[in-house]
């Protein structure tokens, strides 16, 4: 794959949404380098103008002030699965979501996590706490998503439903 094929890969769910009054959350694969590889992904001379202002995703709690601070914005996450190698060859899938903002003492999640790719594992965990653990098995191919259930209140999250591979 050629490193603009990369590119065009990348950036087609913006070249098939609209936005009106948007707050885009972008990946980081250079830290916090947003320049690149998102350089057409930029915000005009203002942060309050503007159909689009496009923001790094470094973790829920900047993301969640983010938010709180463009409250009338529809907040996106963009997303994309695959490793930014610049051009050689990795197949890249790009995700463009709205995300709901959700209030209340209470909340159900679901979280699947699927073919883990390069990682061999995957760590759920709350304040340090850990919730689910496994690792890649010798033969990946053969494993199934992994889906939990859990509830969060003010004080607490729960675990309801462990599905998939075998929690260790």
């Amino acid at each position: 794959m050629e490193y603009t094929d990369q590119y065009a890969e990348v950036y087609a769910p913006f070249e098939k949404q609209t936005f009106d009054h948007a707050l885009v959350f972008l990946p980081t694969p250079h830290e916090e380098w947003l320049g690149h590889p998102f350089q057409s992904l930029r915000n005009g001379g203002s942060l309050n103008e503007g159909s689009t202002l496009y923001a790094q995703n470094l973790g829920p709690t900047k993301q969640f002030a983010t938010i709180d601070a463009y409250p009338n914005r529809t907040p996106y996450r963009f997303t994309y699965r695959g490793l930014w190698d610049n051009g050689k060859g990795q197949q890249i899938t790009p995700h463009l979501q709205s995300l709901d903002i959700r209030n209340g003492s209470h909340h159900r999640f679901t979280t699947t996590v699927g073919d883990l790719g390069r990682l061999s594992s995957v760590r759920l965990s709350v304040n340090k706490t850990e919730i689910v653990s496994y690792h890649r098995g010798s033969d990946a191919s053969k494993e199934k998503p992994v889906t939990v259930r859990w509830d969060v209140n003010g004080t607490h999250v729960r675990q309801r439903i462990f599905k998939g591979r075998k929690e260790q």
